[in-house]
């Protein structure tokens, strides 16, 4: 069966879930078409118990996931769609800001659809709560990166930023980086995220190819 990674981004629908007023997202595996989709929206609540069904920090009932997903496929070429979800294990990155519980959801591959979805043909399979908005990261980090992010210990090289709306963390693993190189890679870096993202994220290429990367945070 062929399978599609897409993602839906919904921005001021729904009541925020907030950390530091920053909203929360959830994310949403359906079987749509014989496709396996990904649905993104600003959270309602907590989820519990696997039975799709919202609720307050009180634990009480606020209302059902499949309410929220048939209102948003009723509206056509509003969201933003992505092809890929890759969910990076962050237990051993020190210093993420506000940072997620273990999982750092990303999004790649965005795309738009203009057609409306019979919300009766969608299964929802699972839901879960994501992290906040904000994040920012290399561009090449990807789900198979948990496969060295998780066997060693990660070390943070140094901290930079853009012109104050950024603030980003270099990563690596521990001791690959000795100080001289770390004082280059920082003057490099700074100057870039300077200039705009395109050419920091030239710079990160060249870096992840190293097991180098970069994860960091944007406030608006």
């Amino acid at each position: 069966m062929k399978r599609i990674l897409i993602l839906i981004q919904l921005s001021c629908l729904l009541p925020m879930l907030a950390t530091a007023d920053i909203p929360v997202f959830d994310v949403v595996k359906l079987k749509m078409d014989n496709e396996i989709v990904y649905l993104r929206f600003e959270s309602m609540g907590v989820l519990r118990n696997g039975d799709f069904c919202y609720y307050d920090y009180q634990g009480e009932y606020i209302g059902e996931v499949k309410d929220v997903v048939h209102r948003i496929f009723k509206n056509p070429g509003v969201y933003t769609y992505y092809r890929e979800l890759h969910k990076i294990d962050v237990r051993n990155v020190p210093d993420i800001m506000d940072g997620p519980k273990e999982i750092l959801f990303i999004l790649k591959s965005e795309f738009n659809i203009d057609k409306v979805v019979n919300p009766d043909s969608v299964e929802i399979i699972s839901v879960e709560n994501g992290n906040v908005y904000g994040y920012t990261y290399s561009d090449d980090l990807k789900e198979e990166d948990n496969t060295w992010l998780t066997k060693y210990k990660i070390e943070k090289l140094f901290e930079f930023v853009d012109e104050g709306i950024c603030h980003m963390n270099l990563y690596a693993i521990d001791g690959a980086v000795n100080e001289q190189r770390k004082r280059v890679l920082k003057d490099i870096l700074d100057q870039a995220a300077k200039e705009n993202s395109n050419r920091l994220q030239e710079e990160l290429h060249k870096l992840y190819k190293q097991r180098i990367i970069m994860i960091g945070f944007c406030s608006c």
